[in-house]
């Protein structure tokens, strides 16, 4: 972890932003963050007593300082992993919007964030929000999390159980396309229908296929009900947009949908050879044109 947080922190400064590292302790069990996972044997919860993880964070400072658009990715595996969907793809996504923003300066503050300790409980990102807010007002947040697999297959595009019941529009497409695995999943909450749009349009402009999905915890009159009764409700907040929706923030979850679609998500065989790198160059792209956009 600690080559991988020196290559980014170079790949950033090398791209012509001001980046540190982020160190961040954890030793209060009290909040419901600190109720993580193992990444290894059974998967189940644990408690960390105490965790010492880092965040690499790139800043372009903008005229309006005190307003900030996050673009992040978590840059541990779990174990025995190499994560090369889950979730390099998406590191290497955010070393190449720095790049591609290099020479670019803009109304808002932009700060990309390679986030560690997702896998175990969101930390880092946790982490991250709790900052950042501190002296800026957070208008967009992407958030890019194994994102790059892709499938021709009719059949390869799976669904959780009872999504068609809430999301009877965006199933029926799926239907109509064989259930393939072609598009990208863009999770949102009404607070970031706006962020979620922009960054739709910007991917089928570069010839990219959306769906989106508002999370259903979010939807007016059934929320609670849903959260409640229906498991698949829980796969809406499985990644680092969740700590920002906590706070109430506009974040936006890019995915190719998992364990949904790709066979080897947290398996040993998640190798580079898997990844559709047209769709890969297509969602770094369109995150490009959304940054420009929200950060003006």
């Amino acid at each position: 972890m600690a080559k991988a947080d020196e290559l980014i922190l170079e790949a950033f400064r090398s791209a012509g932003w001001d980046s540190h590292m982020q160190p961040f302790h954890r030793d209060d069990v009290s909040g419901y963050l600190d109720l993580g996972t193992f990444d290894n044997g059974d998967w189940g919860p644990t408690v960390y007593e105490s965790l010492d993880g880092v965040n690499v964070v790139a800043i372009r400072e903008g005229a309006v300082s005190a307003e900030a658009v996050l673009v992040l990715a978590h840059h541990d595996t779990i174990c025995d992993s190499p994560g090369a969907n889950d979730n390099t793809a998406s590191v290497v996504a955010l070393i190449e919007v720095a790049r591609l923003l290099g020479d670019r300066r803009f109304k808002r503050t932009v700060i990309l964030a390679a986030v560690d300790m997702e896998e175990i409980g969101l930390h880092g990102s946790d982490h991250l929000a709790e900052t950042v807010r501190v002296d800026r007002d957070i208008s967009a947040v992407i958030v890019l999390e194994t994102m790059a697999y892709m499938s021709k297959e009719p059949g390869s595009q799976l669904l959780p159980p009872g999504l068609g019941v809430v999301y009877r529009s965006q199933v029926a497409r799926m239907r109509a396309n064989d259930m393939t695995g072609d598009f990208a999943a863009v999770l949102y909450r009404r607070r970031s229908s706006r962020l979620a749009a922009t960054f739709a349009s910007a991917l089928q402009a570069v010839g990219g296929k959306v769906i989106m999905l508002r999370d259903p915890a979010d939807l007016v009159g059934l929320g609670p009900v849903l959260t409640r009764t229906v498991p698949f409700v829980r796969d809406f907040a499985r990644s680092d947009h969740k700590p920002f929706w906590e706070r109430g923030d506009p974040a936006i979850l890019v995915t190719d949908t998992a364990n949904f679609r790709y066979p080897h998500y947290h398996q040993p065989t998640d190798t580079p050879d898997k990844l559709d790198y047209k769709h890969l160059a297509d969602i770094t792209l369109a995150t490009v044109m959304t940054v420009e956009r929200c950060a003006e």
